[in-house]
């Protein structure tokens, strides 16, 4: 995940690169744990995504927010792509969501100025969903993004 070169770094402290792109791709759905992801900023813009995870900038923004006031997403739930997942775990960087009738669940890591999100699909273990949206944000973090 080690990126080189000036226009790397540029790239890196606008948030914009098509590397996302690849990290959406090559690094979470082809681990097998993650069924959709996105890369989005904190604004709602979207960095980059999975074809099939269509993020309104409305429900980015309420999960952003969440993190600074957790008790709507706790009460309401987490909203994605129009699903509401029950929020089971939160804490200052990681929500964790699961629908209960589909066994299905999400993943939302707040890193400085970005959301790395991802969907499981039932019958995928949520800890192998989880340690990937970490390892990502945990990038992220690292590169102040």
């Amino acid at each position: 995940m080690k990126q080189n070169g000036t226009q790397a770094s540029d790239e890196m402290s606008t948030g914009m690169s098509p590397a996302w792109s690849e990290y959406v791709t090559n690094v979470l759905i082809e681990s097998g744990y993650v069924s959709r992801a996105a890369i989005v900023g904190s604004d709602g813009r979207r960095w980059a995504a999975s074809p099939t995870l269509e993020l309104s900038s409305t429900e980015v923004k309420a999960i952003a927010n969440g993190f600074v006031e957790p008790n709507s997403l706790r009460l309401d739930g987490i909203s994605l792509c129009g699903k509401l997942y029950t929020c089971t775990r939160m804490d200052s960087v990681v929500m964790v969501g699961r629908e209960g009738a589909s066994g299905s669940g999400c993943i939302v890591y707040r890193c400085r100025n970005s959301l790395v999100i991802g969907v499981y699909e039932d019958g995928v273990h949520p800890g192998g969903c989880y340690n990937m949206i970490c390892k990502v944000g945990d990038y992220l973090r690292e590169h102040g993004l």
